[in-house]
């Protein structure tokens, strides 16, 4: 079992991260699910949302030239949750990312939320929306 987790925790934490290139593929991912929900850059969407654009961005490829269950690059909400933890960078242009806390309304199904750590302690936050916010 504790073998299970060692390995459950290394493929979500030991994964290759750039910082600029999450960063740059999240607001095009926030700014395409504005597009899509009718709103404006600035304004709070779901995460989930978000997350959806996200999921899709990441592809590569082999994907978006034949998009087969075969050639889908897995991303998830726990892979989604850990990256924001680890990203650095919060603001591109002239916009800065904002994670709003999730209330006790959101946190009741569990597609309207996702917890986000704050340390390797097991410390986090549920987030219901994301937002950029013009700086």
């Amino acid at each position: 079992m504790v073998q299970k987790l060692k390995k459950n925790h290394d493929k979500i934490t030991q994964r290759n991260f750039e910082d600029k290139l999450f960063f740059s593929n999240l607001y095009e991912a926030y700014r395409m699910a504005v597009y899509k929900n009718e709103k404006t850059i600035g304004g709070s969407l779901p995460i989930s949302k978000v997350l959806q654009w996200h999921a899709f961005l990441i592809q590569d490829k082999k994907f978006k030239t034949n998009p087969t269950k075969k050639s889908y690059k897995e991303y998830g909400r726990v892979f989604f949750s850990y990256d924001l933890y680890r990203l650095k960078e919060r603001r591109i242009e002239n916009h800065e990312l904002s994670l709003i806390t999730a209330t006790r309304a959101y946190t009741k199904q569990r597609s309207n939320f996702l917890w986000i750590p704050s340390n390797e302690k097991g410390d986090g936050n549920y987030i219901s929306h994301i937002k950029f916010r013009e700086v």
